[in-house]
């Protein structure tokens, strides 16, 4: 029923006798006073929905108190949902001042909104992305901040008067204006936050934010790609995170290793007792990998709330690498060790070489030799028992799903040779994922 149109509902209507019509109104009165809080939750804000006929007989209705969107939304979302193929739709002049004039008082009325999603990119209307960051101080109750600025010259993005936030992401690809530039304005927002526990920030270099992190906010969620000293002394000082996730870019091996030393000596035990999600890498290799250099740190920490661990390994720990020197292998055996774990995640680098190469060969050709690698590493490896492994999802390479599972290998014997050995079986695609494969096409590189 849910999914005839209005047309066809109102012709079956019209067929029933008096009293089911009656019955038929309260019940569809009351399916909509059901489900209008859960399907007015959402306010969605982009070009699309603008250009649409209604849109501003919707906005007049918002802002006349004529709509309960006010009343319901709780989440701003500022995304495009439009295929650029297509363009931009044709625009009323008349009704785009209308709209434009009008927008900020249909935002000024959604007080009750607790999160924004804004991602600020090409061929959206300028006006549009000024109406939301005027309205951000407007929201009494904001808790939640994602902001993604993909276009910084289309718009000055000041968010540095916002306060009381409980998570904060900012995915800046450049900073705009230079006289305030975005970290600085992350910095202050931060600051002005004291109940914050998550924070995601990429693309750009905050190491003002570390150096000014307020000791006494209860952080518990950190993904950023700017791991700096300034970063690992404040994990190093402060206590109880959950879920850590970080990705070095250092200008050399030495400065990459220097941030790992003080990362497994400093920062890791200090959380191990409350970690739930792990993920450490590199944009090269580095000691910031499972292998020789790591792995005595892991085999020494308790960490018994673990259920999601992201690694990757290094190509001189793996290709040629003696046996009970393989980081896969290592990694593998860390499994029954960690009591939590759901899933393990084993990925790689790029080689050192290849940091200032001009040429994509040398990075295609070091990518194939370590899904290669991982692969037979993977394949390989052996256990006596299930105990401990079963139930860990492997996500790796080799397997045509990009996971494995656990799974006797009746062709195997364990190390002592008296019975049959369990490893990890490449799970098959599923129908779904088959189709999308056949349409991929292999990445090629040329020089």
């Amino acid at each position: 029923m849910f999914a005839f149109p209005a047309e066809i509902l109102t012709e079956i209507g019209s067929h029933l006798d008096p009293s089911s019509q009656r019955t038929a109104r309260l019940t569809s009165r009351a399916l909509n006073a059901a489900l209008e809080p859960l399907v007015l939750r959402l306010f969605p804000l982009n070009v699309h929905l603008l250009s649409k006929s209604g849109a501003l007989e919707l906005m007049a209705d918002i802002v006349a108190g004529r709509s309960n969107w006010p009343r319901y939304a709780k989440t701003l979302q500022v995304l495009r949902r439009w295929d650029p193929k297509q363009g931009m739709a044709p625009e009323d002049g008349d009704v785009v001042k209308a709209q434009q004039a009008m927008l900020p008082q249909v935002l000024e009325k959604m007080s009750g909104i607790r999160s924004v999603y804004w991602c600020i990119r090409d061929r959206d209307f300028v006006w549009m992305h000024t109406a939301v960051q005027g309205a951000l101080m407007s929201f009494p109750v904001l808790e939640n901040l994602d902001v993604q600025i993909m276009k910084p010259e289309m718009l000055a993005v000041n968010i540095a008067a916002i306060r009381n936030l409980k998570t904060l992401t900012v995915t800046a690809y450049a900073s705009h204006p230079e006289e305030s530039p975005i970290e600085k304005q992350v910095a202050k927002v931060v600051s002005q936050s004291r109940r914050l526990v998550s924070l995601h920030l990429m693309h750009w270099d905050h190491d003002c934010v570390w150096t000014s992190l307020p000791a006494d906010i209860p952080l518990t969620t950190l993904h950023t790609d700017s791991v700096t000293p300034g970063l690992l002394r404040y994990l190093a000082s402060h206590s109880g995170m959950t879920d850590v996730d970080l990705y070095v870019h250092a200008n050399s091996a030495a400065a990459a290793n220097a941030l790992a030393a003080t990362f497994f000596a400093s920062v890791l035990p200090r959380h191990a007792p409350t970690l739930v999600s792990l993920a450490f890498r590199s944009s090269y290799e580095s000691n910031w990998s499972i292998g020789p250099q790591s792995i005595d740190v892991f085999r020494d920490l308790h960490l018994p709330r673990l259920t999601h661990l992201n690694v990757i390994v290094n190509k001189a720990d793996l290709v040629g690498a003696a046996a009970e020197h393989n980081a896969v292998a290592m990694a593998l055996n860390l499994i029954p060790r960690l009591p939590a774990l759901k899933m393990l995640q084993i990925g790689y680098s790029s080689s050192e070489g290849t940091r200032r190469a001009r040429c994509g060969n040398p990075r295609l050709m070091h990518g194939r030799a370590m899904r290669d690698a991982i692969s037979t590493a993977v394949g390989e490896f052996r256990a006596a028992t299930d105990a401990g492994f079963a139930g860990v999802e492997l996500r790796a390479w080799g397997s045509p799903s990009g996971v494995y599972d656990l799974g006797l290998v009746s062709s195997s014997l364990d190390a002592a040779g008296t019975g049959p050995a369990w490893g990890f079986v490449a799970r098959p695609l599923t129908p779904e994922q088959e189709a999308i494969a056949k349409q991929v096409a292999p990445a090629v590189f040329l020089c």
